[in-house]
């Protein structure tokens, strides 16, 4: 079953229950998870488990790493190598004092 009849479909994070095809019941929302880690460690562990991967890769979540070595803040994206893998980016915040 797919659209907004059943139950929304794994892997698919843009869609969302829609009243029309204009008029969404809701505003899609997504997880934001911090941890308070080396990115290097956060990094190994997703590299090994594949529904890591599915949740941060396919949107459902959203991971930033405050990293003890410099607490800053690392965003987590997908890096294409040939195959899929985890990195970091810094997460640049916008103090407002500009």
């Amino acid at each position: 079953m797919q659209g907004n009849g059943s139950d929304l479909m794994h892997g698919l994070p843009l869609q969302s229950v829609n009243s029309s095809d204009d008029n969404q019941y809701h505003e899609p929302m997504r997880l934001q998870v911090v941890v308070h880690a080396p990115c290097a460690v956060i990094q190994s562990i997703i590299e090994k488990r594949p529904i890591l991967k599915t949740l941060f890769f396919n949107n459902w979540e959203i991971l930033v790493a405050i990293d003890p070595a410099d607490n800053k803040p690392y965003r987590l994206i997908e890096k294409e190598n040939g195959k899929k893998s985890a990195h970091f980016e810094e997460l640049k915040i916008d103090s407002g004092n500009d």
